[in-house]
């Protein structure tokens, strides 16, 4: 443009007279002369007051130059230089469509008539969205080199510019600008491809500091080296509803050995991160504590675009867009670091980020390292020393939504510590794995649209989980799960195992747990469901084991509840648990249910002691037991039925069971019992028996034990076992037929005919039974026969009780632990056979040994023997006639 207005000064030296419309005849066809207001000249120098031209373009472009000066040489016929106060170049639109044009590289600049041109201000007007003001433009020529200086108003920022161009056979041979604003530089050169009419060669160096353009602290001085081929082509054939068009696009191929790259250090700690990811974390429920990061810490942003990489401006749609290559993004710091790799681009530049044309493909990988991090979200507080973050994915944005899916996602933490009000869990350094989406549908807001996590731990680790009263040790816990906070409700669900789960203060452990659980970050409610192998309770009165079991749980607040079954071999056993997490307190509910008699023996360890007991048949029948699982503190009632039970040659039949428990203490309860018979191997059976039985965990307490006995009666106001011994206690038999039990004694040398009355006090030990003063008597007379063999040789006692009636047949008994008896017995009364049955009372006391005196008498042995061998072997005898 200021090319032509030399020219026309030109003109107006070589015209003596002066007049407008002579300078319009060497003015080319598109420029249009709209006024000149001039002066005549005088022998150096004219001047102008104001001219103005059309140029006409795709979009004419007006001009206009007041207060020029033109310096010339009359002698040489040379115009030396042109000066002006102002001038000022304006575009304006047209109503009509603009026709595509290209920019050829072969850009003609004439042999200039003048050596320099002076502006003081030129103002550009419509070429771009604000007005371009240049101060004390200065043009210098020489020998087909351009120089330009001058001083740029853009956006209210001053810009010094100087440009250089040279020229060969009138022709653009390159091009070399410098920028500089305040402390920044910007290097740009050109230069026209020979090979090709609309490529040029080009390169740009330089340094920006962000804080001259931008209030955001922390970005620093931005330095780029770029460079490549700039093609601009002309695609035809675009299709309208009324014409066909065409439009201009311009290419730019990234060449160089090296990538180029632009860099951007940031300093972190200046750019207010800690706030902006607290509030983030707090519009997501979550309250982050998050620590500063140190001013000496300086990242470093570097763009680089490979040297294969293509980008494609469109003139008419402004649209950016990456035809082949990559750009890559890398953000490197020592807590943060991050890269990209961006693929597709499809950049509209006068459509908002939201439009559905936007379209940028990326892969992104993400390292982050944190310190002394905690959290809190309501109650829950969690702490650990160190997070070691790893992530990479895929990022795309299209259809007016931003996705983003990690292909590989790695979470080291440090020690980890969870709390709230009622536990802390206590977490080893741990490693995780996750994958995540992400779903974006206001990119304005950045409002999530959808969002899961998939979260698991890379191997198993030991946790500790502790309670108020318990603390729980999990070996070999791990854990995957799904979270999905964008869903309404917010949900976290996943799948869980350990190996065993040992209780500290409860002698309990839980092998081989798996489960399942769904967290509601809405109200918070967690419920699950959970499964385990074996169930192991071993305290010094209880041995349960092999017990597998299934629940489903839920939690809400403080509460925890679960129902389901606990298996036991082919049995199951419907449950219902309630725990009180803030008041640490259990509740067991057991539904009815039925369960083999020898199963329930085999729990406990009272049992143990009495290894010759076996319960062959009978069940156990829950009605309804509800109480502390780990107290073993019950209420409700269960019956045991048809139960078949032996110890050694004693035998129990068809034993009745009604059980009413209490939580006073650890399995305490009361019972009523009614058994058919007792048989022992001598042949002796107590039938249609009945007590009552009070019993603890450690203790058993049997009262009003009543039955039939050799047609006469037994009693045992109470017998006590406690800890595995069994108390002392009375046992009453009374109205008991003598021979009925001697013949089931098998006693061949010894019959009695009468009822008698016994009082046992009665202890026994582990190994032995000692009797404490016992008493008999009988209730009338009868008739006692021994069979004597040796005739008149026996003594007269022996001889005497050949053939005894008696009136009167008393004794004690005593039996101490290492066997040995003491018998007294008190008869009164005749031997028809002997002294004409004159009446005699015999005092006897017998002593001797007899190992296992009860065990003897009840099972298997004939007690009578060694007491008559006894009685043969007196010499003197307490005889009153």
């Amino acid at each position: 443009m200021l090319f032509l207005l030399v020219t026309l000064m030109g003109l107006y030296l070589s015209t003596p007279y002066w007049v407008p419309q002579q300078i319009a005849k060497f003015l080319p066809d598109n420029i249009q002369l709209q006024e000149a207001s001039l002066e005549r000249p005088d022998l150096t120098s004219a001047s102008i007051k104001q001219l103005e031209l059309i140029i006409q373009t795709n979009e004419p472009i007006h001009v206009s130059l007041t207060g020029a000066t033109l310096h010339y040489s009359l002698w040489d016929k040379k115009l030396n230089s042109i000066s002006a106060d102002y001038a000022e170049i304006s575009k304006k639109v047209s109503d009509r469509p603009a026709a595509a044009s290209r920019v050829s590289n072969k850009i003609p600049l004439p042999q200039l008539p003048l050596e320099s041109l002076d502006i003081e201000r030129l103002l550009l007007k419509g070429f771009l969205v604000q007005d371009i003001a240049l101060y004390e433009l200065q043009l210098d020529y020489h020998e087909q080199s351009y120089s330009i200086e001058s001083q740029v108003d853009f956006f209210n920022y001053q810009f010094a510019v100087k440009a250089q161009a040279l020229s060969e056979n009138n022709l653009l041979r390159s091009l070399t600008a410098s920028i500089k604003q305040q402390q920044d530089t910007l290097t740009l050169s050109l230069t026209p491809n020979k090979n090709d009419e609309f490529q040029w060669q080009w390169s740009s160096q330089g340094t920006l500091d962000v804080n001259n353009y931008s209030a955001i602290n922390g970005l620093q001085t931005v330095s780029f080296n770029l460079q490549g081929l700039l093609t601009q082509q002309l695609v035809n054939g675009m299709s309208s509803a009324t014409q066909n068009s065409s439009e201009i696009r311009n290419l730019i191929d990234f060449t160089g050995e090296q990538q180029n790259w632009i860099k951007l250090p940031i300093i972190l700690s200046e750019l207010n991160l800690q706030n902006t990811i607290k509030d983030f974390l707090s519009n997501e429920g979550v309250n982050a504590t998050i620590p500063a990061l140190s001013s000496e810490q300086v990242a470093l942003l570097e763009i680089n675009i490979t040297q294969d990489s293509q980008l494609a401006y469109s003139t008419s749609a402004k649209q950016f867009t990456l035809e082949q290559g990559q750009i890559l993004t890398d953000f490197a710091h020592p807590v943060l670091s991050f890269s990209s790799d961006i693929t597709a681009l499809s950049l509209w530049l006068e459509h908002d980020l939201t439009d559905p044309k936007q379209i940028v493909e990326s892969s992104v990988t993400l390292n982050f390292i944190g310190q002394d991090l905690q959290y809190q979200q309501d109650t829950l507080i969690g702490k650990f020393a160190k997070l070691d973050n790893q992530l990479s994915g895929d990022f795309l944005v299209a259809d007016g939504e931003a996705k983003f899916t990690t292909s590989n996602w790695k979470l080291s933490l440090d020690p980890l510590r969870i709390k709230d009000k009622t536990y802390l869990l206590i977490l080893p350094s741990t490693q995780w794995q996750a994958r995540g989406h992400w779903l974006i549908d206001d990119l304005d807001q950045l409002s999530i649209k959808e969002q899961s996590i998939d979260l698991s731990l890379h191997q198993p680790v030991s946790a500790r989980l502790v309670l108020d009263k318990e603390t729980i040790d999990l070996k070999d816990f791990s854990i995957s799960s799904k979270i999905k906070p964008s869903t309404s409700p917010k949900i976290i669900t996943g799948n869980y195992s350990a190996n065993q789960l040992n209780f500290k203060q409860q002698p309990l452990i839980v092998k081989k747990v798996t489960g399942n659980i769904n967290i509601n970050l809405d109200n918070m409610i967690t419920q699950g469901k959970t499964s385990f192998d074996n169930i192991a309770y071993q305290s010094e009165q209880l041995d349960i084991n092999y017990i597998s079991g299934q629940a489903n749980w839920i939690k809400q607040g403080e509460i925890f509840s679960a129902k389901g079954k606990l298996n036991q071999s082919q049995n199951q056993v419907p449950f219902t648990y309630k725990l009180d997490l803030e008041q640490e307190k259990h509740q067991l509910s057991i539904d009815q249910t039925q369960l083999p008699l020898r199963t329930v023996k085999s729990w406990l360890k009272i049992f143990k002691n009495y290894p010759n007991l076996n319960i062959s048949t009978g069940d156990l029948t829950i009605d309804t037991i509800t109480g502390d699982p780990l107290e073993l503190l019950f209420d409700g009632s269960l019956s045991g039925s048809n139960i078949d039970l032996s110890y050694d040659e004693l035998k129990v039949n068809n034993w009745q069971v009604k059980d009413l428990l209490n939580s006073s203490s650890s399995f305490n309860g009361n019972t009523v019992n009614r058994i058919e018979s007792i048989e022992v191997a001598a042949g002796i059976s107590i039938t249609d028996i009945s007590f009552k039985l009070q019993h603890s965990l450690t203790a058993f307490i049997i009262r009003q034990f009543t039955g039939k006995l050799l047609k006469g009666s037994i009693d045992v106001p109470q017998l006590t076992i406690n800890e595995g011994s069994i108390q002392p206690f009375v046992a009453r038999l009374n109205n008991i037929d003598m021979q009925s039990l001697l013949s089931a004694l098998e006693s061949e040398t010894l019959s009695i005919d009468g009822r008698f009355d016994f009082n046992l006090p009665i202890t026994i030990g582990d190994k032995n039974q000692q009797i404490t003063d016992g008493t008999f008597s009988s209730r009338g007379s009868g008739v006692l026969k021994i069979k004597n063999k040796d005739g008149k040789e026996a003594n007269i006692a022996y001889q005497a009780l050949e053939n005894f009636h008696y009136k009167k047949f008393n004794g004690t008994i005593n039996y101490d632990k290492e066997g040995n008896y003491r018998i007294v017995l008190d008869l009164l009364g005749s031997n028809p056979d002997l002294y004409d049955g004159f009446p005699v009372q015999l005092d006897l006391t017998l002593r001797g040994q007899l190992p296992d005196l009860l065990y003897s008498m009840l099972i298997t042995g004939d007690m009578a023997k060694p007491v008559l061998d006894d009685i043969k072997q007196k010499q003197s005898l307490n005889i009153q006639p």
